[in-house]
């Protein structure tokens, strides 16, 4: 009988998206379980007891630790990053897969799979995915209904996925290009144009004859799309972009708020706090707190 689901997750132990400072070090660990590490932006150096030289891991890269498998990996000491880390249970044969093909550079619609199931995680979940201490997963009381076999479900097309190296890019070829190249994928343009105009004043103009659109076609095509405005997109870009360059630690709070073109220290802070939920300074205390606590 051919197997219907060729790879089934037994358990789900952990859930975790970490942002660290860019001298980060983990002294490693070693469990009967499978771990995900990707790297959603930054750089890290991987040791493994399977491999036989540390391997640098940039943005959209996936490495898979087999059970039982000892690593550790530590930042660059030039750039912070931000990491998704997700450990699971599976017996299932097809995984032997992943003992010899354990690592993979992801292409857009890979990163897609990958964000949607941290999405999924953080609306079933209640603990706080930056927090490496929370000794389990916890349901939260106003998940979706489905929410955790939403998250197993995601999390196994995932596998299935890169099983199959579908949307992965070979060694051989070049530093990431554009997303989406499809002419009229209109949102995907003008998100790109914020990514690039970051340090720039830009407004919904600006955006809208860049992309070649109306500013009420963008706006209605773009909260379709990603469920927010555009300037609110633009503002969370920006606010990402304070808490990356604050990890750096190379320049103050007043220079990063110059930097993302806000008016003053003032308004970056408060619209810090209403995006984050934390000043500029509690955030930074935070992460430090949780990455001494390891």
């Amino acid at each position: 009988m051919i197997p219907i689901r060729p790879i089934v997750v037994t358990e789900l132990y952990t859930v975790h998206y970490f942002e660290n400072f860019k001298n980060y070090y983990f002294s490693g660990e070693r469990h009967n379980f499978w771990e995900i590490l990707y790297v959603d932006r930054g750089e890290i150096i991987v040791e493994t007891d399977r491999l036989e030289r540390p391997i640098r891991m940039e943005r959209g890269d996936l490495l898979l630790h087999r059970p039982n498998e000892f690593h550790s990996f530590y930042a660059n000491n030039i750039v912070p990053h931000n990491l998704f880390v997700v450990s699971f249970a599976s017996g299932s044969p097809a995984m032997e897969h992943f003992q010899e093909h354990p690592f993979f550079h992801t292409r857009s619609p890979m990163r897609a799979k990958i964000s949607r199931l941290l999405e999924e995680s953080r609306l079933c979940f209640s603990v706080p995915l930056a927090d490496p201490n929370v000794p389990k997963l916890k349901r939260d009381r106003s998940a979706p209904f489905g929410a955790e076999q939403v998250v197993v479900n995601t999390l196994e097309l995932l596998l299935i996925s890169l099983y199959r190296h579908e949307d992965v890019r070979s060694e051989a070829e070049a530093a990431e290009h554009a997303q989406v190249k499809l002419a009229d994928d209109y949102v995907q343009r003008a998100i790109v144009y914020m990514k690039e105009n970051l340090t720039n004043r830009i407004t919904l103009d600006d955006i809208c004859v860049n992309s070649a659109i109306s500013s009420s076609q963008m706006q209605r095509m773009f909260r379709q799309k990603t469920g927010t405005s555009v300037m609110r997109y633009l503002t969370e870009l920006r606010i990402e972009e304070a808490k990356f360059l604050m990890r750096s630690r190379n320049m103050t709070f007043t220079e990063i708020a110059d930097l993302l073109c806000y008016s003053s220290i003032h308004h970056f802070s408060k619209q810090f706090h209403v995006m984050v939920g934390m000043s500029p300074s509690d955030y930074i205390s935070s992460v430090q707190r949780l990455t001494e606590s390891e």
